[in-house]
C-alpha cells in the first residue's frame, strides 16, 4: 500500500485527506479493508471506500478529521490493510496544528465589522475589514483591549501573526462639519454651532449695524437668500449637512433709491423703456412690488439721443426703497465706455466725470423735460465688444439730418484695437490723407453681461427701385424679365408667359448685398437689366459704433471670412460707387427714404438701400420698403427656427462688477430686471398689432439655432424655453 499524501498538516477543527493505493502480488484475488490506528485524540479517520473489491487493487479516499480540542502535535498513523489473511501496514505522519479563534463586534455608532469570528492557524495573519455607515467613521479599534486604531489601512486591520486568541472591538462615531462664518461691512453674523453632525442643521443669524442692510449672502461663495426676521436682522440656515460650510455676509449702507441707468442702443432702449413700468408694479418675485409707479416720460431731442425715466415707491421686492429707472439711446460702442470711465471724444453733451452720461433728471407728466450727467449702470450693445473693428468716414448725417439741416460735422472714426497703444493706430482722412489718430479701444473683458434678446436685421429699399419679372404658371414665375426678352425670359415647360410691370424691389440676396456694400455695383441695372433703368445706387449705411453696423459687416458681409471681392464701402462717396454714413437710425432710413438736403425732408424717389433693425420696418418713410433676405422675412418665428438667415444680433447687456457686484442693492433690481424680460410672453407684448416688437425680437431661451459671436454662423442649440411654431 502507498499513501499519498504520506504526511499532511491539519489545522485544529479542520479536516485532511490522503489517498490510500493497493496493489496485489501474484495470484491474489480479494477485498481488502482499511482501518487506521494510532490516532490522537479528538482525531477520526473514515475511508471511501472502506474495503477495495477484488481482486484487491485500487485506491480509497482517506478523510482525517481533527477537533477543536485535539492536541497539537505529530504523529504517526498506521494505516493497515486486510484482505484473505494477510494484513499490510503502512504509516501515514499527521502534524495537528494549533488555531486561535480571533472574533469582532461593534461597541457604538452605525458601522460593521468582518469577520465576526474565525479560527486563524499559529503563525497566520488575521485581516479585518471596517465598514463605517453612511455619515459616520472609525473612532477607536481595540484589539484585546489594546488601540490599535492608527493601525488601520483604507479599511482594514491586519494581525500579521496570530500566536493566541483576539477580540477586536470597532467604536463609530458621526461625522462632524467645521462651521465657519465671515463678514464685511458694519454688522455681525453669528451661528447656533462651531460644528455640525452629519444631517444636522445649523442656523446663522445676520445683524446690520444702524443703518445699514444685509446687502449679500453666500454658503461656500454661492449667493443665498436669507430670511429678514424683526428689527432689521435675518436668518439663513443649512439643514440636512453634510460638508463643511462657510457663510460670508456682506453689510451696506440702507439705500433708499436705487437707480437703473440704462444707456445705448435703440432696440434695448425700446426693450427696457417699454417693460419698466410693468416690472415696478408686478408682484414679488417677478417684479419690484412697487406700491405706486409714476406716468412713463419720454423725450426724443432729434439729435440721436432720447431719454426715459419711470420711478417706483416702496418697492417691497428691494427693502421698500424707491427705484428709478432711466434709458438713454446713444450707440453701442458709447455704452461699453461708459462703464469704463471712457469719455467719448465725439460726444456734444460730454459729462466731466467718464462713467456718466446724460439721463434724464426731471420730468413734467410723460414728458422728460431736463437731463444730467448721471453715472451708467447697465450699458446696452446690439454686438459684443471685441467685434467694434470698423471705421467710417464722412459726414455724421450723410447727406442731410431733417431735424436738424445740416450734414453734421465730418467724422473719421476709427477705433484703438483692444491692447493695442492707441499712438499706434491709424485712422486716414481720405480727404486729406492724413493720419487723425483713432479713438479709444471699445474694451469690455472686465465686464459681466446679460444677452437680453436676439434683434434680426433687414435691408430697406426706397421704392423707386423696381424689377419685372415674369407672370406665368411654368417654372419661370417671379424670374427677372425685360419686354424684350419675354419670349425666351418666361418661356418654360408647357407654358409661356409674360414680364410684368415693374413692381418695386421686395427681397436682396447675400451676393446683391455684396455687390452693393463693396462698391462692385453702381447701377441698379449692373444686377441686371430687369432692374430700374438708370437709377445710380446710393448705400445708405451707419457709422462705425452702431451695433447694426457690426451685423451688417460680419454677418451680411462675412468680411471676416475672405470671400469678399472688395472691401466693405467705409468712406463717404458722392459716385461711383455712391455712398454715405449716418449716425442714427433716423437719419439712415432718411437716407433710404431719399432726404437729399433741404428740398427733400419728406423723401424722393432715388436708387437708395441701406439696413437696419427689422423692427423699424413697422414706422418708415413714404418711399422706405423693407426686403426679404434670401427670400426669408425677418420674424421672429423665422429668426428662432433657423430660416432667417446669419442677419441678426444677440443683444449685450453690460455691467461692471467691480462697482455693482452680485448681491449689491443695484445689482439685485436689476438682475430681477433681466428675468422679469427674460420671458418669451413679455417680448409678445412690446406694442401691439403691426408695430410689435415681439414680432421680430426672440428671447435667447426660445432660439433653435444660436450663435456665439458676430462672426460665428448659428448652429442647433435647442430652445431651453420652446415657442410655438
Amino acid at each position: 500500500m502507498e499513501p499519498s499524501p504520506n504526511a499532511f498538516s491539519i489545522d485544529q477543527g479542520s479536516t485532511g485527506t490522503s489517498t490510500i493505493q493497493t496493489n496485489i502480488l501474484g495470484d491474489f484475488n480479494n477485498g481488502v479493508a482499511l482501518s487506521a490506528s494510532g490516532l490522537p485524540t479528538g482525531v477520526t479517520a473514515v475511508f471511501n471506500p472502506a474495503t477495495i473489491a477484488a481482486p484487491g487493487s485500487g485506491s480509497s479516499t482517506m478523510t482525517i478529521t481533527v477537533g477543536a480540542s485535539s492536541p497539537a502535535g505529530t504523529y504517526p498513523v498506521t494505516v493497515t490493510g486486510t484482505g484473505a489473511g494477510i494484513t499490510h501496514p503502512t504509516t501515514v505522519t499527521l502534524t495537528i496544528i494549533q488555531t486561535y479563534t480571533v472574533t469582532s463586534s461593534v461597541s457604538a455608532g452605525s458601522g460593521a465589522i468582518t469577520p465576526a469570528t474565525a479560527q486563524i492557524p499559529s503563525g497566520s495573519p488575521a485581516v479585518f475589514t471596517v465598514f463605517p455607515g453612511t455619515g459616520y467613521y472609525l473612532a477607536t479599534l481595540t484589539d484585546n483591549g489594546v488601540d490599535v486604531t492608527s493601525s488601520v489601512v483604507g479599511d482594514s486591520y491586519t494581525i500579521a501573526n496570530v500566536t493566541g486568541p483576539h477580540t477586536v472591538v470597532a467604536t463609530f462615531a458621526i461625522d462632524t462639519y467645521t462651521i465657519s462664518v465671515m463678514e464685511s461691512g458694519d454688522g455681525t453674523i453669528t451661528d447656533s454651532s462651531g460644528s455640525v453632525s452629519y444631517r444636522g442643521s445649523v442656523t446663522f443669524t445676520m445683524t446690520p449695524a444702524s443703518g445699514y442692510t444685509l446687502s449679500g449672502l453666500t454658503d461656500n461663495s454661492a449667493a443665498v437668500s436669507p430670511t429678514q426676521g424683526p428689527s432689521g436682522t435675518f436668518t439663513y440656515t443649512i439643514t440636512d449637512v453634510t460638508a463643511d460650510h462657510t457663510v460670508d455676509a456682506t453689510f451696506a449702507p440702507i439705500v433708499a433709491t436705487r437707480d437703473i441707468n440704462i444707456y445705448g442702443c435703440s432696440a434695448q432702449f425700446f426693450l427696457w423703456s417699454t417693460l419698466a413700468p410693468g416690472f415696478l408694479a408686478a408682484s414679488p418675485p417677478a417684479g419690484g412690488g412697487c406700491a405706486s409707479v409714476s406716468t412713463p416720460a419720454f423725450d426724443s431731442g432729434g439729435t440721436g439721443d432720447t431719454y426715459f425715466m419711470v420711478t417706483g415707491t416702496s418697492c417691497s421686492a428691494f427693502a421698500g426703497d424707491t427705484v428709478n429707472i432711466r434709458v438713454t439711446y446713444h450707440t453701442s460702442n458709447d455704452a461699453i465706455w461708459s462703464l469704463n470711465g471712457v469719455k467719448d471724444p465725439e460726444n456734444t453733451k460730454p459729462c466731466a466725470n467718464g462713467f456718466q452720461r446724460q439721463m434724464a433728471s426731471t420730468v413734467s407728466g410723460s414728458l422728460v423735460t431736463g437731463t444730467a450727467c448721471t453715472t451708467v449702470t447697465l450699458g446696452a450693445s446690439d454686438e459684443g465688444y471685441k467685434y467694434f473693428t470698423q471705421q467710417t468716414h464722412g459726414h455724421q448725417y450723410g447727406m442731410w439730418n431733417a431735424s436738424t439741416s445740416t450734414q453734421g460735422p465730418w467724422i473719421n472714426r476709427c477705433f484703438t484695437p483692444v491692447g493695442t497703444n492707441p499712438t499706434a493706430c491709424s485712422c486716414i482722412d481720405p480727404r486729406t490723407s492724413t493720419n487723425v489718430g483713432c479713438e479709444p479701444a471699445v474694451d469690455g473683458s472686465d465686464l459681466s453681461y446679460y444677452n437680453p434678446i436676439v434683434d434680426p436685421t433687414a435691408f430697406y429699399v426706397n421704392k423707386a427701385v423696381t424689377i419685372t419679372r415674369c407672370v406665368t404658371s411654368n417654372g419661370t414665375q417671379g424670374d427677372m424679365c425685360t419686354a424684350t426678352t419675354q419670349a425666351h425670359d418666361c418661356t418654360g415647360p408647357g407654358a409661356t408667359g409674360v414680364c410684368g410691370t415693374p413692381e418695386v424691389l421686395d427681397n436682396i440676396s447675400r451676393s446683391m448685398a455684396v455687390q452693393i456694400f463693396t462698391g462692385q455695383a453702381y447701377n441698379w441695372t449692373d444686377l441686371g437689366a430687369a432692374f430700374t433703368t438708370s437709377l445710380p445706387i446710393v448705400a445708405c449705411m451707419r457709422h462705425t459704433g452702431a451695433g447694426t453696423h457690426i451685423t451688417f459687416d460680419y454677418a451680411a458681409m462675412g468680411d471676416t471670412h475672405g470671400w469678399l471681392p472688395a472691401s466693405v464701402l467705409n468712406s463717404e462717396s458722392t459716385s461711383s460707387p455712391t455712398a454715405y454714413f449716418y449716425d442714427t437710425i433716423t437719419t439712415m432710413l432718411g437716407c433710404v427714404n431719399g432726404v437729399t438736403g433741404a428740398s427733400t425732408t419728406g423723401g424722393s424717389a432715388i436708387g437708395a438701400i441701406g439696413y437696419t433693425d427689422a423692427d423699424r420696418s413697422t414706422s418708415l418713410g413714404l418711399h422706405t420698403s423693407m426686403l426679404n433676405y434670401n427670400g426669408v422675412l425677418p420674424s421672429r418665428r423665422n429668426v428662432r427656427n433657423g430660416l432667417y438667415d446669419d442677419f441678426w444680433s444677440v443683444n449685450y447687456l453690460y455691467y461692471n462688477p467691480t462697482y455693482n457686484p452680485v448681491g449689491s442693492a443695484t445689482y439685485q433690481v436689476f438682475n430681477a430686471f433681466y428675468n422679469y424680460e427674460n420671458d418669451p410672453a413679455k417680448i409678445t407684448t412690446l406694442g401691439s398689432g403691426t408695430t410689435n416688437k415681439g414680432l421680430f425680437w426672440a428671447t435667447v431661451g426660445e432660439m433653435v439655432y444660436m450663435k456665439n459671436g458676430a462672426d460665428l454662423y448659428p448652429g442647433y442649440v435647442g430652445a431651453t424655453t420652446p415657442q410655438t411654431p
